[in-house]
C-alpha cells in the first residue's frame, strides 16, 4: 500500500472538483443500468443513497489529492465497504465503482491529472481487494479501555443515566479522576457506538442518544470534579466548520479547566471567521481544533491560514487532533498546526 502520491496544486483541484458532479451522475446512471434489480430492491432511496456514496468517495479522494496522504481515503474504502455488506450490498459494488471513477477522470480531464487520479483509484481497488489494511492509527493511540467500558456502552444506548453514573461512581471512589474516568471509559464505549453503527447493530437515532447521555453525564461530574490552581493561560477548544462530533474536543476542554486554564469551548462547527473574533477578544495562548473526517482537513488548513494572515507572530500556538488526523498523525503538520494531541492527557502534555 502506498501512503504517498504527487500532491495536486490548486488549479488541479478545482479541475478535479469541474468533474465532481459528472462522475456522480455518469457512475450512477451505469450501476442502474448494469445493475437494474437495484430500483426495485431499494427503490428512490437507493437512488439518492447511491449518489451520496459515490459523492462522499469523491469527497475522501480529494485529501488525497491535495495533501498527497492515500491511507485515509483507503481506510474510508474499508468503512464503506463493511457499511455496505452489514445492509445487504455487495462489496463488489464498491470496486465497480472505483472502477468507472477512474474510467470517468480519465476520459472527462483528459491529461496527466485525470490518468493520476485513476492511477489512484485503481491502487486503492487492489487494496481493498487483498484485504492489507494497515492496523488503524486510531486505535494505535487510543487510551487503554477498562473492563467496564462494555457495560458503559450499553447504558448509554438505552440512555440509562443512573446505571452510567453507577459505573463513574465507583471509580470515582477508587481515586480516579474525570479525564481518566473519560478516557478509559466514556471515549471506548463512544467509539464502539461508532463501531457497532458501522456493523449494521445499532440505529442512528440509539447512537445519538448515547452520544447526548454522554455529554449529559460529563457535565454532570465536571460540577463535581476538582480544580486546579488558575495558572493564567486561556485555551479556545472549538470544531473546525462542518464538524459536528464535538465530544472528544468536550473532554479537552474539561481538561485543561479541571488543570486551571481558563477555556472558552465554542464547541461544533466553529467557521473561520467566528474562530478569529473570539481569538482577537479572548486572546487565548493555545488554539485547540478538533477534526473527525479527512474532509475536514482542508477546512482545518484554510482555518490556520486565516488565523495566521490575521494575528501574523502573535497568532497563538495551534494543536489539531480528532480522527481526522489521530490515524494519520503527519497531516496535522501538514495542514499547518503547531503542535498535534490524540486526546486530552496528550493534549496538556504537549502544552506544557
Amino acid at each position: 500500500m502506498s501512503h504517498r502520491s504527487t500532491q495536486f496544486s490548486e488549479t488541479d483541484i478545482q479541475a478535479f472538483l469541474k468533474v465532481r458532479e459528472v462522475a456522480i451522475d455518469q457512475v450512477c446512471k451505469r450501476f442502474y443500468e448494469i445493475y437494474p434489480d437495484l430500483l426495485p430492491t431499494f427503490g428512490a432511496r437507493g437512488v439518492e443513497a447511491t449518489r451520496e456514496d459515490i459523492g462522499y468517495t469523491l469527497d475522501f479522494l480529494r485529501p488525497a489529492l491535495e495533501f498527497g496522504y492515500i491511507k485515509p481515503f483507503v481506510d474510508y474504502l474499508f468503512w464503506l465497504t463493511e457499511v455496505l455488506t452489514t445492509r445487504g450490498v455487495s462489496a463488489q459494488h464498491v470496486l465497480t465503482m472505483l472502477d468507472w471513477l477512474a474510467e470517468c477522470f480519465e476520459a472527462e480531464m483528459g491529461n496527466e491529472q485525470g490518468a493520476t487520479i485513476a492511477t489512484l483509484l485503481r491502487s486503492a481497488k487492489a487494496d481493498v481487494i487483498s484485504k492489507q489494511r494497515v492496523a488503524s492509527g486510531i486505535d494505535e493511540h487510543m487510551p487503554e479501555a477498562w473492563p467496564e467500558y462494555v457495560d458503559l456502552e450499553k447504558a448509554l444506548l438505552k440512555g440509562d443515566l443512573g446505571s452510567a453514573k453507577e459505573i463513574f461512581d465507583k471509580r470515582t471512589a477508587e481515586g480516579n479522576s474525570l479525564l481518566e474516568i473519560e478516557l478509559h471509559l466514556v471515549q471506548p464505549a463512544l467509539y464502539q457506538v461508532g463501531r457497532d453503527w458501522q456493523q449494521n447493530k445499532v440505529t442512528v437515532a440509539q447512537e445519538h442518544l448515547a452520544t447526548s447521555a454522554a455529554i449529559t453525564l460529563m457535565a454532570q461530574e465536571f460540577t463535581r470534579a476538582k480544580r486546579g490552581v488558575p495558572n493564567g493561560k486561556k485555551v479556545i477548544c472549538a470544531c473546525v466548520k462542518g464538524n459536528n462530533h464535538a465530544v472528544g474536543i468536550r473532554i479537552v476542554a474539561d481538561a485543561f479547566e479541571l488543570n486551571g486554564w481558563e477555556v472558552l469551548f465554542l464547541g461544533k462547527d466553529v467557521s473561520s471567521q467566528d474562530l478569529i473574533e473570539r481569538t482577537r477578544a479572548f486572546e487565548p495562548h493555545l488554539i485547540c481544533l478538533s477534526v473527525s473526517i479527512a474532509e475536514h482537513l482542508q477546512v482545518a488548513k484554510s482555518t490556520i491560514k486565516s488565523l495566521h494572515m490575521t494575528f501574523a507572530e502573535k497568532v497563538p500556538a495551534i494543536m489539531l487532533g480528532g480522527l481526522a488526523v489521530n490515524a494519520h498523525t503527519p497531516l496535522a503538520q501538514v495542514v499547518g498546526a503547531d503542535l498535534f494531541a490524540p486526546d486530552a492527557k496528550k493534549a496538556l502534555e504537549e502544552s506544557e
